[in-house]
């Protein structure tokens, strides 16, 4: 598939999925205070869409590591940000589709421009989006094989099902539960933060 054709069936995907509308919540930041991260539906249809659109987010198919089937490369400078995507990246796959909805979502955190922040922050606020995203649509993932990863997906679950029963603000326990699970990943540092200077 060319980047092209790839970059299309992103926007489609974004333009046309009903469950976007149900990624609405605020998780607030233990790092950066009183900042609190804030994810809405127009966040994807209206903002990430655009940024790909107008190519101010590049779409690349690309060959990744292993077990990685796309990921976001926020960029300081005159460089293009882009979202690469695996060759063998495929949307009708629900686990596939939460993973873009995690990209998507960092891809909207660059957009807000608040500088440096956490990137564990960041991660955790991406998970509960990508759960929000599968639990309200009534799609699985599958178990991970991974049990820190399992422990990401699970504690991102329960809240999402909060946030599905009308839960608006994720509670300081909640986010530092995630937060904590995502600090167990080896790819993820404590002091490590991420660029937020928009698109």
């Amino acid at each position: 598939m060319s980047d092209a054709n790839l970059k299309q069936r992103l926007l489609l995907f974004l333009s046309t999925k009903a469950n976007f509308k149900f990624i609405n919540f605020a998780m607030p930041s233990q790092v950066h205070r009183p900042l609190w991260y804030k994810v809405y539906p127009q966040a994807y249809y209206r903002d990430v869409y655009e940024a790909i659109k107008n190519d101010d987010v590049e779409v690349e198919q690309k060959k990744l590591p292993a077990g990685i089937p796309a990921r976001y490369w926020s960029r300081v400078g005159p460089w293009d940000d882009e979202l690469q995507v695996s060759p063998l990246f495929n949307l009708n796959n629900p686990f596939w589709q939460m993973i873009l909805v995690h990209e998507c979502t960092h891809i909207h955190i660059d957009i807000q421009g608040i500088g440096k922040h956490s990137t564990a922050e960041g991660e955790a606020l991406a998970y509960t989006a990508g759960a929000v995203y599968l639990s309200a649509g009534g799609l699985k993932k599958g178990k991970e094989k991974d049990p820190i990863l399992q422990n990401i997906y699970q504690t991102a679950d329960g809240i999402a099902s909060k946030i599905l029963h009308g839960t608006y603000r994720v509670s300081a326990g909640d986010t530092q539960a995630l937060v904590s699970a995502i600090l167990k990943h080896p790819s993820i540092q404590r002091k490590s933060r991420t660029p937020s200077d928009g698109v």
